[in-house]
């Protein structure tokens, strides 16, 4: 199962998936440790359904890429 990290920024609630490689930044790049600037101090984990549009599209644009276009 994916991490997720929720951000509760201005009382609007958003589930991220956490990005591979460094836990601070979301999938989409958002920083997960926290911007007072933005209106949140840091991200908790949680199991509750990804809802971040961009997180999202990554994932079903990375579903289209064939194991034969990549190398491992």
């Amino acid at each position: 199962m994916a991490l997720r990290e929720k951000i509760i920024e201005n009382g609007n609630v958003t589930i991220h998936f956490v990005g591979v490689g460094q836990k601070d930044y979301a999938l989409c790049g958002q920083d997960l440790a926290g911007d007072s600037k933005l209106g949140y101090e840091e991200s908790e984990g949680t199991k509750e359904r990804v809802t971040c549009r961009d997180c999202i599209a990554i994932v079903e644009y990375c579903k289209k890429i064939k194991r034969s276009e990549w190398q491992s």
